[in-house]
């Protein structure tokens, strides 16, 4: 009797899986070269405590609560942040409650709380990434390919999103368990997040829709918390200072996905267009709330609009999108783990070693950075400095006869094109500056010298000044 020869859908049956998993481990490959590819590019990644990172901003919040100061806005003597009007008036775009998040760490020596923030942010970001390669969607796939450079942006740069996005994950998985302490613990996390950025709102939404009172009713007290310690701490101004900023960034959307950005355009008015993301955010939660019966959708919609209800969405702010995908991950993953422990052990080993060398990289990095200047002309002059050669960039007003601290001593550095411009932003000199700072000596006839070292005797704080702002090298 002659054997029975397999269909050819019998032949590619078997086929199918491992090709599936191979496209997975490639592309899971792609996005491990593209965040190591990201650090060689921009070894400034590597030193979280310089000026200019964003961990550096929530920490400099911090640190002006610290001193009576205020989270959205500089006053004299503070450490300076870049600064980029008409865009960015403010040295912190989040709610003032990241400010009262970060004063623990920015208590000197403020060094190992910025590390430990920054390898969170790294890790998680890049975990959550890893399982949505190997366990969500193939569709995930499609989106986690042109977003891989965004991935890698926001694992090195330790921005609150690397944290939102971890966030996504805990609050699917907690909310819709059973019992009500994990769902209380998700809405609590919820309302953490809404305290440092807003557009985790939607999610509140998603748990209202799914009728999670529990996770709900957390939500609200903890959010209530947060406000009352926001406000004994900063103060009501801190709120005003905070939507000033925000309707700034409104008015002036960089270039980006934003939905201001997209409704300008194809033409729609920009007094009216500054709305669309507020409009978009509303849109998103009444559809997560109405498709109660459709969980994992109603979810993929909140996450959706907590990334686009925002003024500011820029490239690495996509990388939250990925979150859409998550309830169809989690419960592959956890069947995965319920399977074999042993890959899921490894996995973590190896984790836990490449972040300790991380660390230790980071921490090797940091350096203490100041910066004097000294104007023996016969005006005023106005020094900027410029971070990594890009618009971003802080400055000072230095009078005629002055000597100033432009920023003293830190934990952190700065290097780039340093310019001097006098009244009217004429470029009168530039030249580079150090890592570590030195002494910037300008002359009778505006030329200005950079020499390590300081002059002797104290020298008061510069207050940060944003003439010439637009003047980029």
């Amino acid at each position: 009797m002659e054997e029975a020869r397999p269909s050819g859908r019998d032949r590619i049956g078997p086929i199918a899986p491992r090709l599936i998993r191979d496209v997975r481990l490639a592309l899971l490959v792609l996005v491990l070269l593209t965040v190591a590819w990201a650090a060689l590019l921009r070894p400034d990644y590597l030193d979280p405590t310089q000026l200019g990172t964003d961990v550096g901003f929530y920490r400099g919040a911090g640190e002006r609560l610290l001193v009576g100061g205020k989270p959205n806005a500089l006053a004299p003597g503070d450490r300076p942040e870049p600064i980029w009007p008409p865009a960015w008036t403010g040295p912190l775009v989040s709610p003032p409650t990241m400010g009262v998040v970060w004063m623990l760490g920015a208590i000197p020596p403020a060094a190992p709380a910025i590390v430990v923030w920054w390898l969170g942010a790294l890790a998680l970001t890049v975990g959550v990434v890893t399982l949505i390669i190997l366990f969500g969607p193939l569709a995930a796939g499609v989106a986690i390919g042109p977003l891989a450079l965004a991935i890698a942006i926001t694992s090195w740069t330790g921005n609150v999103n690397g944290y939102l996005l971890a966030l996504s994950a805990i609050t699917w998985s907690f909310g819709l368990a059973p019992g009500w302490r994990r769902p209380a613990v998700a809405g609590a996390l919820v309302a953490l997040g809404a305290g440092v950025k807003v557009g985790p709102l939607l999610l509140l939404a998603w748990l209202i829709g799914q009728r999670r009172w529990a996770a709900v009713a957390s939500a609200l007290v903890t959010g209530l918390a947060l406000l009352a310690v926001t406000l004994l701490v900063a103060g009501s101004s801190a709120f005003t200072d905070y939507l000033g900023v925000a309707q700034d960034a409104s008015a002036n959307p960089q270039p980006g996905p934003a939905v201001s950005v997209l409704l300008k355009g194809i033409g729609v008015d920009p007094a009216i267009a500054q709305f669309g993301p507020y409009g978009f955010g509303a849109l998103c939660g009444v559809a997560s709330i109405a498709l109660f019966r459709k969980p994992r959708v109603a979810f993929a919609i909140a996450v959706v609009g907590s990334v686009f209800a925002l003024p500011v969405v820029r490239y690495e702010s996509l990388t939250l999108l990925l979150g859409a995908f998550l309830p169809w991950t989690l419960d592959r993953a956890a069947a995965s783990l319920a399977r074999d422990r042993r890959p899921w052990l490894a996995a973590a080993a190896a984790g836990a070693a490449a972040l300790a060398v991380v660390g230790a990289i980071g921490l090797a990095n940091t350096r203490t950075s100041r910066l004097v200047m000294s104007n023996a002309s016969a005006g005023p002059v106005f020094v900027r400095v410029y971070f990594n050669g890009i618009p971003e960039s802080f400055g000072y007003a230095v009078p005629a006869g002055a000597t100033l601290r432009g920023w003293g001593p830190l934990t952190g550095s700065v290097s780039g094109p340093v310019l001097v411009f006098d009244g009217s932003c004429r470029e009168l000199s530039r030249s580079d500056i150090p890592p570590a700072g030195g002494w910037l000596q300008v002359a009778a006839d505006g030329s200005h010298l950079v020499v390590d070292g300081a002059p002797a005797g104290p020298a008061p704080f510069a207050a940060y000044d944003p003439t010439c702002a637009e003047r980029a090298p």
